[in-house]
């Protein structure tokens, strides 16, 4: 009986609409654009829509100039007459859709202040999501000056007419403390707000708020996986990682090598490193270098920082790559600048002079930043300090407070002994015991039989030196 009257009503719409009514006009282009008592049909929705728009219907000229800024009907120029002329009117969406051509620059010359400026203008006539376009535009300082209050101002006057995209984004607010102070319960409040009435983002930060802030992983797994069932790329990287660590769930490298890939192949660089770590590592995956190499370079062209320090590792190993050290430091450098601080650690190993350490004997500067010289004792000290450091010292905070220490302190060394033929064999005399302990503790036996070697050459190298010394000043 309801659809009887449906379809008597929309019989009395286009009776009307064909005797010229401008507003029955844009009630029937309305029906068949939404598919409200008759089959969707944009062609006819457009068609309508026109006939009301040029009798001077303020509404279909706005919902006309929406049609045509998307395809079939895409004609920016048409798109951005119509709306003005309905934003001219009063019409608040279509002067909120006039902001966004202008930030866009669709059919019109980009413009951030004249965006800006709509969406304010629509946000006051009370569109939530003006609103919440205007609390970016302060946030970003798009259009107008930056504002971290003024952004959370209208953040918070579109949550409170419901939109969750702004909740989501005052919860991250809260979250980091960025223009308000850091509060974790506001923070969970926005983001569960915004997960539970559906919005994907905040399912997402809500995951990742229990798994890494309340170390919640049952609940992290359940919004992750809410998430990821609507193709959200990064939820799929995120449970592969509580997979690889064994948070909440069993360990399995192969389970999170499927979430990898799959965070991979809708996008997300995340998904693309970590996708490339396990197949340097072998977790899940035969182990291949060349593999991980070119997962790692599609993450760096996602501009993720840590694909740009592996991609530096693996031309500073030769893994998956020819060996090149200025490829190393180039990877290296870019992982630096996007703030990454162990590739600041590398840059000193690799750039030694930059660094300020300079040389013992033979351009072989202090200990770990020693490049190897092939044929000598050195390089076999090279290696074995470089592996002390990487297994042992690194694997630790008071390691890594020894490794920053040296650095500080060794190009002071190295710049005093420069010019000292005597104080540079010494100091290669005294890593012989250091480096014996190293190779000690690292279990390498053959070590400390070569080490003994070194260790008489060294002395027998001191003595020869010491004694021309003598002689020169003799004479």
């Amino acid at each position: 009986k309801g659809l009887e009257l449906a379809r008597k009503a929309i019989e009395g719409v286009k009776r009307l609409a064909r005797e010229g009514n401008p507003d029955a006009m844009f009630l029937l282009g309305s029906c068949y654009s939404s598919g409200l008592a008759v089959a969707q049909d944009k062609a006819k929705a457009l068609y309508w829509y026109r006939k009301a728009a040029k009798r001077g219907h303020a509404p279909a000229m706005g919902n006309l100039g929406y049609l045509l800024m998307n395809d079939p009907f895409k004609d920016l120029d048409k798109a951005f007459y119509w709306t003005k002329k309905a934003a001219d009117k009063g019409v608040v969406s279509a002067i909120f859709s006039l902001g966004s051509l202008y930030k866009y620059g669709l059919g019109v010359t980009q413009d951030y202040d004249k965006a800006f400026y709509f969406f304010k203008k629509a946000a006051e006539k009370g569109d939530a999501i003006a609103m919440a376009d205007v609390g970016l535009c302060y946030q970003s300082g798009t259009g107008v000056g930056k504002d971290l209050e003024k952004a959370r101002y209208w953040y918070e006057k579109a949550a409170s007419k419901g939109n969750t995209w702004a909740m989501v984004q005052l919860g991250l607010m809260y979250r980091d403390g960025v223009g308000v102070r850091q509060d974790h319960e506001r923070a969970f409040y926005w983001l569960d707000k915004a997960a539970s009435k559906g919005n994907v983002d905040g399912m997402f930060y809500l995951g990742y708020y229990y798994h890494e802030i309340k170390k919640d992983y049952d609940n992290a797994l359940y919004w992750y996986r809410t998430a990821a069932k609507t193709g959200y790329a990064t939820a799929h990287t995120n449970l592969g990682v509580m997979f690889e660590r064994g948070q909440g769930v069993s360990r399995d490298y192969k389970k999170a090598v499927e979430y990898y890939r799959k965070g991979a192949s809708l996008g997300d660089g995340y998904g693309m490193n970590n996708l490339g770590g396990m197949y340097l590592e072998g977790k899940g995956v035969s182990r291949d270098y060349k593999e991980a190499v070119k997962w790692f370079k599609k993450a760096a062209d996602q501009g993720v920082p840590l694909a740009y320090y592996n991609l530096g590792y693996c031309y500073e190993r030769g893994k998956g790559v020819k060996w090149d050290k200025a490829k190393a430091i180039y990877w290296y450098e870019k992982a630096a600048e996007a703030g990454y601080e162990p590739a600041k650690e590398k840059l000193q190993e690799l750039r030694p002079s930059q660094a300020g350490s300079s040389g013992i004997g033979g351009g072989m500067p202090l200990c770990f930043v020693v490049p190897s010289v092939s044929g000598t004792p050195q390089e076999y000290y090279v290696a074995i300090l470089r592996l002390f450091r990487d297994k042992v010292l690194r694997q630790s905070f008071v390691g890594g407070k020894i490794i920053k220490g040296y650095y500080t302190i060794s190009p002071y060394i190295a710049s005093y002994i420069k010019d000292k033929p005597i104080a540079k064999a010494m100091i290669i005399y005294a890593l012989g015991p250091v480096v014996f302990v190293a190779g000690a503790f690292l279990g390498k036996m053959w070590n400390m039989m070569v080490m003994g070697m070194i260790a008489a050459l060294m002395v027998f190298v001191l003595l020869l030196m010491f004694r021309k010394h003598r002689d020169q000043i003799r004479h």
